[in-house]
């Protein structure tokens, strides 16, 4: 998602992830929602681990939307840890 992100900002202006508190809002949003349908279709007795391992899936998709976009020192001293593109072209 860093990577996604990134190009979008790049590309066309796009962020998708403004600001901190917004990753927050969306990691609250999507973990509610997958939580309803975990209990809705009954995945939280026949894929438990699944249903227990989204939320960290959304707080790293989340993550990555908001770094992508983010100015920060932090992102650009570090982008090869952070851009699974930079890992795979360095191969």
């Amino acid at each position: 998602s860093y990577d996604e992100s990134k190009a979008l900002n790049e590309l066309f202006g796009y962020k998708l992830s403004k600001s901190k508190n917004e990753a927050l809002r969306q990691v609250a949003r999507t973990t509610a929602r997958d939580l309803r349908l975990a209990i809705k279709n009954r995945w939280i007795f026949s894929n438990l681990g699944a249903v227990v391992k989204q939320p960290f899936d959304n707080i790293a998709r989340q993550a990555g939307y908001y770094l992508g976009t983010a100015n920060l020192s932090v992102v650009k001293r570090n982008e090869t840890k952070f851009s699974r593109d930079r890992q795979l072209m360095e191969r």
